[in-house]
């Protein structure tokens, strides 16, 4: 019969994680401080959007100033979206933990909390090429960073559930090449227009939203034989 809780899964046999401690709590407090950082990175994106002094000019116009920093401001908030909907995938097939794998989490949490100064540098720089430099290189360390936690994370398998696939591994690290490509591309094409730069970034994370719904991988099945 298929179990429910986290603690019913790693009490069941057979699930695979051998090296690491099956520990509930201890998981549930990973997800939970990793959701957080996520959700206070996301909040903090909205002040890179500088609110300028009307003055004598047209409301319209000074309303129309800030199209840059909102657009940049959405670019950012899918960008974390994305990078939280792979953690939450991640965390979905780990049923065992040690402390390199939680310090390795932090390390990318630690990118995941700077992507909202990368945001304000982007927002209040969009003109300069080295402003792109900057947001894609902070892309690029996160997604570096996740690709090593779930490189460590799978492993032999170490810490996730045998009955996960070996596509559903691969996937992760199609995500973060793919990633760093984009990014790296970004930087190249920021020193002949930043604004086609900008929109590359944008469409890669449009077309991000929609893979990751379409090729969204199942959750594994936790088994109780008994």
């Amino acid at each position: 019969m298929a179990t429910d809780t986290i603690e019913e899964q790693l009490e069941a046999p057979g699930l695979g994680g051998a090296d690491g401690r099956k520990d509930a709590v201890g998981l549930q407090r990973i997800v939970f401080f990793s959701d957080g950082v996520f959700a206070i990175a996301m909040t903090l994106l909205a002040f890179g959007i500088r609110i300028p002094d009307v003055g004598a000019q047209p409301f319209g116009r000074v309303l129309a100033t800030l199209l840059p920093s909102i657009a940049v401001y959405a670019l950012s908030f899918v960008v974390i979206a994305l990078y939280w909907v792979g953690h939450h995938r991640m965390f979905q097939y780990v049923v065992s933990y040690d402390y390199l794998l939680v310090w390795l989490n932090l390390i990318f949490l630690l990118c995941i909390g700077f992507l909202p100064v990368a945001n304000a540098v982007l927002a209040r720089h969009y003109v300069e090429p080295l402003a792109i430099v900057f947001y894609s290189s902070a892309l690029c360390l996160t997604s570096l960073s996740s690709g090593i936690l779930w490189r460590y994370a799978s492993n032999r398998r170490r810490f996730l559930a045998r009955q996960v696939e070996k596509r559903v591994v691969r996937l992760a690290f199609v995500w973060t090449y793919a990633t760093v490509i984009v990014a790296a591309i970004a930087v190249c094409v920021a020193f002949l227009n930043t604004t086609a730069a900008f929109l590359w970034l944008s469409a890669y994370a449009l077309w991000a939203i929609v893979a990751t719904i379409r090729t969204s991988p199942p959750a594994p099945e936790f088994v109780n034989p008994s």
